[in-house]
């Protein structure tokens, strides 16, 4: 939803022709980083146009999750309980620093992750980046997650990746997983 009005705003504004664009569309960009999502979305933007449409799509987002209207999937505490009890959980995103904490807030994610990382509060280098800077090289990771942009962070870090069929991500971009 806030892509779609996000864009209908960028239409009225006279930036963006009219176009209705699919789910599976807008699902492709969920997981690049703000600035890769609309560098690849539209190319042709000035960086005032990007950052326009960026902000404009975070604060809508940002309010849906204050409003209540975000959900976690079926199981996920369940999930976190038992992985949190053996593990050191580490929340590594693309996302904007908001709504990171939208998401801590809300959910209450401090219940199980001890760490939060998200590429803004790094000036939006790569996740593998972030992940060799704040890692100990004497400790071991698994990386999890449901896009493309999960599994090639780690393999850019040499560490084992386990594809989520739940979420965002397609068969093709979780192909080559561990688990």
């Amino acid at each position: 939803p806030a892509f779609r009005t996000a864009v209908s705003e960028l239409e009225e504004k006279g930036w963006l022709e009219h176009r209705d664009y699919s789910a599976a569309e807008i699902r492709h960009w969920i997981g690049f980083s703000a600035g890769d999502m609309w560098k690849s979305f539209q190319p042709d933007f000035t960086s005032r146009q990007r950052e326009t449409g960026s902000s404009r799509i975070g604060a809508l987002m940002t309010e849906a999750i204050r409003a209540g209207r975000a959900r976690l999937y079926p199981g996920t505490e369940e999930t976190l309980e038992i992985l949190a009890a053996s593990y050191d959980l580490w929340f590594l995103s693309n996302c904007k620093i908001s709504y990171m904490e939208s998401h801590r807030q809300m959910f209450g994610l401090d219940r199980w992750f001890v760490r939060y990382l998200c590429t803004e509060a790094y000036g939006f280098i790569a996740k593998e980046e972030i992940l060799l800077q704040a890692a100990d090289p004497d400790r071991r990771y698994i990386a999890v997650g449901d896009k493309a942009q999960d599994r090639q962070m780690a393999g850019r870090t040499g560490i084992p990746f386990v594809g989520c069929a739940y979420g965002f991500g397609t068969p093709e971009e979780l192909a080559g997983a561990d688990l």
